[in-house]
């Protein structure tokens, strides 16, 4: 298997990938940013072996869905490194449903990719949470600082590696499309969702390493991402909220926006776990907004 490095700076690299790009940072201690889905495993460990020379310490988890953990047990039996995440994100990853449906909807993606490989998700036993404000550290020159952030899920964090000012913020601000368009992700809150974004878009950042389709390169770019990102949020927020106010249930306004803009996404996908983000998004709106 070849695959194609692009580098951010001397130290900090990711692996092209068409829907999961993957972030590996090199130094006394290294470290990579999710997992992808588990057919995604065998990329993920070349490049471990190619750039990080074969030793990993820290998965760091923005969070814990299906498509940031699915790798995660094939690279901790080759690899044993700790892998990190929020607390709650490391409560819902001991939970045998969570594993259950995991290794599910992996198993899913694979036959939608034709991945007829035997690798699975089957859980993770070395776990470690972390909290806001926690730092690791890589090595004397530089830490990455975690920020919690809300809004896509409960569980979600973001990481700011200094001094390259670089952000990993998961799907915080939504999936950003090969064609420029954002699809907002506001899964367990509106409210925080935008909040998340508003303190993130206050850092000094130079690179976002967005965990779907292509990275985010410059301060422009950066700033221009944010902003688009709250005003898509808003007016996804706006369009749910005039949809319920007309007496359609939760589910027909899900199926509404599955049909108007999921019809043909870039990033594949189970059609069920579409479904489940926008009925948990419509969800959100109705309880933060309707009494």
């Amino acid at each position: 298997m070849s695959i194609k490095i692009g580098e951010i700076n001397s130290r900090v690299k990711f692996v092209y990938d068409e829907m999961f790009p993957i972030y590996f940072i090199k130094g006394e201690k290294n470290i990579i940013i999710d997992c992808a889905i588990s057919s995604k495993a065998l990329k993920i460990e070349k490049g471990i072996k190619e750039f990080l020379d074969g030793k990993l310490d820290y998965v760091l988890l923005t969070h814990s869905h299906y498509d940031h953990t699915g790798s995660c047990t094939y690279i901790e039996n080759k690899f044993n490194p700790v892998t990190m995440g929020s607390e709650r994100t490391v409560e819902i990853l001991k939970k045998q449903k969570a594993i259950d449906f995991i290794r599910r909807i992996n198993n899913d993606f694979k036959k939608i990719l034709n991945d007829d490989s035997d690798i699975e998700f089957n859980g993770i036993k070395n776990l470690k949470s972390l909290k806001e404000g926690d730092t690791i550290n890589i090595d004397k020159d530089s830490y990455i600082k975690v920020f919690q952030s809300p809004g896509h899920t409960r569980c979600s964090l973001s990481y700011y590696l200094l001094p390259d000012r670089i952000l990993f913020m998961g799907d915080a601000g939504g999936v950003l499309e090969r064609t420029g368009k954002i699809k907002p992700l506001f899964l367990s809150s509106y409210k925080s969702y935008i909040n998340s974004l508003e303190t993130l878009s206050q850092l000094d950042v130079e690179f976002i390493g967005l965990p779907h389709n292509n990275p985010i390169r410059g301060k422009e770019n950066v700033m221009k991402f944010f902003e688009d990102s709250i005003n898509t949020a808003k007016k996804a927020k706006d369009e749910i909220l005039k949809a319920l106010e007309t007496g359609k249930d939760i589910q027909e306004v899900a199926e509404e926006i599955l049909e108007r803009e999921y019809p043909s996404p870039t990033v594949m996908g189970p059609r069920e776990t579409f479904m489940i983000n926008l009925v948990a998004m419509v969800n959100a709106v109705k309880k933060e907004f309707i009494t």
